[in-house]
């Protein structure tokens, strides 16, 4: 029994060690009211922010705040995740992570984006980014406030825009402007990848519970 308490206790401690996270984030700086302006139809259709990933890592989770500019006039946007190569995004490394509606209050409203599951490269410079691309035509103008920093918060990045109307291929054919020292207000969490040890050492603790069961039987 105390065996069988031990082996289930190792097991629990490598599965802990295996998805550890950690947290990016500007968020702790803002101060709950600055933002940048204008985003949306027809002006600034893209706004991202760049960020840095030292290891192997899953994108998570990830929160951003965004504010209408009038009541009542909502700003629909869809949120991407890129490669970051300087000056764009790196075509084929898109990735979509949903399409969202500002709630017309005014405020600033939360986003979390959560139970992602992206791959990152490691060392690898990324960039999220939110765009009305894709609704320019024939859509009435409506423009946002997205939650930032008057200054630079988080060193590894940067807050980048681009003005591509409804030219959605842009962002990742033309060069983006860089807002210097300014970030998003955001929030990251990453989760480790699990090293291929640690996934042995599981594994190993699983097949030896199981046959201690089949013993038993």
């Amino acid at each position: 029994m105390k065996k069988h308490k031990a082996l289930l206790s190792a097991l629990l401690l490598v599965g802990a060690s295996a998805s550890q996270a950690s947290l990016i984030e500007t968020v702790s700086g803002w101060d709950g009211e600055h933002g940048t302006f204008p985003f949306g139809r027809p002006n600034t259709a893209t706004i991202g922010q760049t960020f840095n990933t030292g290891s192997d890592n899953y994108l998570s989770q990830l929160a951003f705040y965004l504010s209408d500019d009038l009541v009542g006039q909502a700003v629909e946007f869809q949120v991407y995740l890129a490669q970051w190569d300087g000056e764009k995004a790196v075509a084929g490394t898109g990735e979509f992570l949903g399409q969202y509606s500002s709630d017309g209050s005014g405020s600033y409203a939360r986003f979390d984006l959560s139970s992602l599951s992206v791959y990152l490269n490691q060392f690898s410079d990324y960039i999220f980014f939110l765009t009305t691309s894709y609704s320019q035509i024939g859509q009435p103008d409506s423009e946002a406030w997205v939650g930032s920093l008057e200054e630079d918060g988080y060193l590894a990045g940067d807050l980048v825009y681009l003005n591509n109307g409804g030219q959605f291929d842009d962002v990742y054919s033309q060069s983006w402007n860089y807002w210097y020292d300014a970030d998003l207000a955001f929030e990251l969490t990453l989760t480790e990848v699990p090293e291929p040890t640690g996934l042995a050492l599981m594994g190993f603790a699983v097949l030896a519970l199981a046959g201690r069961r089949l013993r038993r039987a």
